[in-house]
């Protein structure tokens, strides 16, 4: 799970477009991927820099709703991201649906903290 920034700059304007992270004007999907392969999208304007709202969740739950039933049980399902994701809410919705998650990211005191409550 991640975004892409798309370099637009020489755009005079366009549908979402808005300047992104990298300072550029463009837009900034939020992927889903397998294998290299991108398997979910949603286009989004440049402006937002990480999850926000329930996108993610409903691409969580589409995706995995494509996963065979007889492999659910047998097979982990993990998401992978990076700090950009981290939200209690997301993570819950990973424990519901039964699938792991991977959440990469800097160790702030906050984090610390989060990581030692589950001890």
């Amino acid at each position: 799970m991640d975004t892409l920034v798309t370099d637009n700059d020489e755009a005079r304007g366009g549908h979402g477009v808005k300047p992104a992270s990298k300072r550029v004007k463009g837009i900034q999907p939020l992927q889903r991927t397998w294998q290299n392969d991108i398997i979910d999208a949603v286009f989004r304007r440049g402006d937002p820099h990480r999850h926000f709202g329930e996108r993610l969740e409903r691409m969580v739950r589409h995706v995995v709703a494509k996963i065979p039933k007889p492999y659910r049980a047998e097979v982990a399902t993990i998401v992978r991201m990076d700090s950009g994701f981290f939200d209690r809410k997301l993570f819950d919705v990973y424990k519901n649906l039964g699938i792991g998650n991977i959440c990469g990211g800097k160790l702030y005191e906050p984090n610390k903290a989060f990581v030692a409550q589950g001890q």
